[in-house]
Order: structure tokens, then sequence, then C-alpha cells
């Protein structure tokens, strides 16, 4: 005769498999803006103050991280003067409210000074204390037209939340930052392996704003689960180019064709394949093979050895912008 605890047990494993299947949540990145509210951003570029471009330019961009990324918005020096502890969080982490975050933003007025390493300090501990996973990615876009101020060393604080955090990224937006003053702000993205974009102009913040938010979101998910699962499974060959080997990779334009190893257009050969995609996939079986795209009057061409069953990604690059020239006494 059963026990009254196996009796329960026995009827709790029951009810919870007559629960509804949820599937696999998606945890969300999370992500803080800091904005730099010292009393320096009331400079001008483009014959503006750096504050109004900064508010515009963020408010009306969030839409590029709306429903991909648990965001929270932080100020510093806009509070009080000379105060290095005038830190905020002033919208905390959470889904974005276009409008509420919007406004927020666009009520800041720079007063006092520049605590970057503590506010780097404030806003990772606040992605990690809320993260649900360990291995939840956790980003901190940081916008400041300066360097600390208070007698810190925000690259030195970089690298210890990089420690602490593996899974923290900085990027930084350097806006009207004097040449002299950005290694500072250069060194805290290299050390979280993040990115750095110096501008000065509006037009180049916003470019560098769009940047930074769309690698963001596409950081999340670039490819559904059923997708992701039928492009590993898939053995051939995935390509792409760009105009240099470490710029950004073209979306449109490109003329490509597979040759057979030692065929070339120079020869006259048919090729094998030819697409005009950007990036395109070719189902090609085990062998050698040779590769060309064509972008406008520029060719890329690469030989290549395609193993038994894999699937091999292959970025060509057109080298614009490298010269090469010979020179002799006259």
């Amino acid at each position: 005769m059963l026990g009254l605890k196996k009796i329960a047990a026995m009827i709790v494993t029951v009810l919870v498999a007559l629960l509804p299947s949820t599937g696999h949540a998606t945890t969300l990145p999370r992500a803080v803006l800091i904005i730099d509210g010292s009393g320096s951003m009331w400079g001008r570029i483009d014959n503006r103050e750096k504050i109004v471009i900064v508010r515009n330019q963020l408010a009306n961009r969030l839409k590029l991280l709306q429903g991909r990324v648990q965001l929270g918005v932080m100020s510093y020096g806009h509070r009080r003067r000379r105060d290095c502890r005038d830190i905020e969080m002033i919208e905390p982490v959470g889904p974005i409210d276009l409008k509420k975050y919007a406004g927020k933003i666009k009520h800041l007025l720079p007063r006092g000074k520049t605590p970057v390493a503590s506010s780097l300090q404030m806003a990772a501990e606040a992605l990690a204390g809320g993260a649900a996973e360990k291995s939840t990615p956790l980003h901190i876009i940081l916008v400041a037209d300066g360097v600390e101020n208070c007698r810190l060393d925000p690259c030195q604080t970089a690298i210890d939340l990089k420690a602490a955090y593996p899974q923290l990224t900085i990027d930084v937006i350097g806006f009207g930052v004097p040449q002299k003053d950005q290694p500072q702000l250069q060194c805290i993205a290299k050390a979280t392996k993040g990115r750095f974009r110096p501008t000065n102009s509006a037009t180049g913040l916003q470019t560098a704003i769009d940047q930074l938010f769309s690698a963001i979101g596409r950081s999340i998910d670039p490819l559904k689960p059923s997708e992701a699962t039928k492009r590993k499974k898939a053995a051939g060959l995935y390509l792409s180019a760009g105009l240099a080997e470490k710029g950004d990779i073209l979306q449109s334009g490109i003329g490509w064709r597979i040759y057979r190893a030692g065929e070339n257009s120079r020869n006259g050969a048919t090729p094998l394949e030819r697409q005009q995609k950007a990036r395109p996939f070719f189902k090609l079986g085990p062998g050698k093979y040779h590769i060309e795209a064509r972008y406008k009057s520029l060719l890329a061409q690469q030989d290549i050895t395609l193993p038994v069953d894999q699937a091999i990604a292959k970025r060509l690059s057109f080298n614009v912008g490298l010269l090469s020239a010979n020179a002799k006494l006259g």
C-alpha cells in the first residue's frame, strides 16, 4: 500500500505533466545608456548645443533597441555643480517605452562634473544585479564629450569590470572630444572588447548611434531557432564581402561566380554557379573552387577547398583604399 507522501508526489508529477508547455524563454540582453550631463555639454557643434543634439538623436533612435534589449538610462553631472557623486539612473533597466524614455532624455540639463569611472561601476552593478542568468549579455553605451575629472581612472575601472563581468561590453561615443583626450575613452571600449566611435558632427553622431544600436540589436537573435538549425546543418559555402577587410559587410550590388579550380572569368570559363546577392549560399560538393565577386568596377577573388559535409563561411575584400606602388631613382 502506497504511503501518503508517495501518493502526493505522484499527483504533483501528473499535474506538472498536464501543464501547457511554454517553450524556452528568451533572455534579452540588458543595457544601460549613460549620457554625459556635465557642464561642457553646453558647448556648440554645428551651431547647436551638444546636449540638444545628443538628446534629440538618442530619443529618436531608441526604436532600434525597442523589444530587443532591457534598457536603463543613466546620467551624471545633470543635477548639481562640482559634485562627483551626482550620478542618477533616471530610468531603471526594463522594457523600452519610447515616449517615456524619450521624455526623460529630453529633460536632461547639464550642470556639473564628469564622474565616468563611478558611472560605469554603478551601471555594471545594476546590469549584473538584475540579470536572470550569469550568461546574459550586458552592454553599456557611454555618450560623452570629455574625460574623467573626478580623480579616478575609468580605463582601469573598465578593465576591472570586464574581469568581474566577462559578459559585459562597453561601447563609447566621443562627441566633440579633443584628440588628446580620446585615448582614455578608447581604452574603456578596448578593455571590454567594445567599440569607440569619435565624431565632431551631428550627422556623425547619428551614424555612430545607428551603428552601435543596430549592432546590439542584431546580437540578440539574428536567426530564428529553426533557421539557425537549418543553416548549421546545411553543408556548403556562405559568402559575404566588404570594401575593406575590417569594414562593414556590403548589403547589395554584388555579383558572385563560382568556377572549378584553375578556371576563372579571364580565361573565358563558364561558371558552375552564379548569384546576384549580398550574402549568397552555394550548395557545393567537396572539392576545390575559385570564387569571384564583382562590385561596380571592383573584383575580389579567392581559391577555396570545401571539405566533406561542412558549412564554410568566407568573406572577401575588395581592398578599397589600399595603394601599391613601385618607385626608383630617376
